[in-house]
């Protein structure tokens, strides 16, 4: 009888614990082996290009930025425990 009272507890813990985790998961750009160091060259280079019109809307500006990256062969995933070739783009997108 012990076995069933705890099942819906241990379950209860698990929702709460995938719930929590998944509120700090947050978005990277990955590309497989990319540096640091590589990705904070082609960072600046997306970020002056998307920063090429003051005028623009911030839309405008966020597509430039992202197609950008993706053409450089990134793409953008969220992860709650990031992998070593994932990397912190403008923080103000996400």
């Amino acid at each position: 009888m012990g076995t069933r009272r705890g099942r819906p507890f241990t379950a209860l813990i698990a929702a709460c614990s995938i719930v929590a985790l998944g509120g700090c998961a947050k978005f990277y750009w990955v590309k497989p082996a990319s540096t640091p160091e590589q990705f904070s060259r082609d960072n600046a280079k997306c970020k002056a290009e998307a920063s090429s019109s003051p005028a623009a809307a911030p839309d405008v500006e966020q597509l430039t930025y992202r197609r950008c990256l993706r053409a450089l062969g990134y793409e953008r995933q969220e992860f709650a425990f990031p992998p070593a070739d994932a990397h912190r783009g403008l923080e103000e997108f996400d």
